[in-house]
């Protein structure tokens, strides 16, 4: 680990600030989506949270099909049924 950092210092920063940056914006947006939710729809937090919940479970197991079907099929045709779908 240390000989990474030592021999890629540039590339393991921008890797770190790139994966800061998108965790950061996805926090930011789902505390924007349950205090929106809560706030001005007047739906209850633990309502939103479980939608967001369900959705993340969701995406993980899209992920998981979508890769398998990308193994098989090569990257072009699940890609292109996901764009029209």
């Amino acid at each position: 680990m240390l000989d990474v950092i030592r021999t890629n210092f540039k590339s393991v920063v921008l890797a770190a600030g790139a994966f800061f940056v998108t965790n950061g914006a996805g926090a930011i947006y789902i505390t924007f989506i349950v205090t929106y939710g809560s706030k001005i729809l007047k739906v209850p937090a633990s309502t939103m949270l479980n939608g967001i919940l369900w959705g993340a479970v969701a995406m993980g197991v899209t992920i998981l099909v979508a890769g398998r079907l990308s193994d098989r099929f090569g990257r072009l045709p699940p890609t292109g049924y996901a764009t029209r779908f």
